[in-house]
């Protein structure tokens, strides 16, 4: 349990009352949160989708397809695929190939629950 608290602590979006999103590079990251939505909130696989960001040189299609492959999730588990325009010359050079991926739920209990276990957590120790 621990563990899907402190990610959605560490890499969820806390504005939206009822959503829980958690975006991240790294599939393994959101397989694991998943994981701990449909066994230990025991929350039902259709609830659960997917919304995809990526860069100006990556296809959209390939992005989508790495994603479904790596989740082993249907490519029409994905919603909105945003491709993110040149931002000019820059010094960051190790874009993801794959982009950043979004698992969300849309479930204002579970938020409330989720963002209570973190409250919960007391800074006196933490040093």
């Amino acid at each position: 349990m621990g563990l899907g608290i402190g990610i959605y602590w560490g890499e969820g979006d806390r504005r939206s009352k009822n959503a829980l999103r958690v975006a991240n590079t790294d599939p393994k990251l959101i397989k694991v949160f998943t994981k701990f939505l449909l066994t230990i909130c025991q929350l039902e696989k259709r609830k659960l989708i997917y919304n995809l960001i990526c860069f100006n040189d990556s296809n959209p299609e390939e992005v989508r397809n790495y994603w479904a492959k790596e989740l082993r999730i249907s490519k029409e588990k994905f919603g909105k695929i945003v491709q993110i325009p040149s931002q000019g010359k820059g010094t960051y050079k190790r874009k993801s190939k794959y982009g950043v991926c979004i698992a969300i739920v849309c479930n204002m209990k579970l938020k409330t629950w989720i963002m209570d276990e973190i409250n919960k957590i007391n800074p006196a120790w933490i040093v």
